[in-house]
């Protein structure tokens, strides 16, 4: 058997929390660059419901998609 390199030993995340971080950074600039609402956002950028989204964004950016928006607005 060959050896193989894995996900956590290139990123430093497991291959799910790689995957959401990406999703999010995704949803951070369509956040930024378009009127979408929130739950279209978070189906775009790959999650399966807002609630997943709103729970993983608050989770890495300790505020909701809705507030991050508003307050980069202004």
């Amino acid at each position: 058997v060959g050896s193989y390199t894995t996900v956590k030993e290139i990123t430093g995340f497991k291959l799910s929390e790689y995957l959401t971080k990406i999703r999010l950074e995704h949803s951070v600039k369509y956040l930024l660059s378009n009127e979408e609402n929130i739950t279209t956002i978070a189906l775009e950028s790959g999650f399966y419901d807002q609630s997943h989204f709103n729970k993983n964004f608050k989770k890495l950016l300790d505020t909701t998609p809705n507030h991050f928006r508003k307050v980069i607005r202004g």
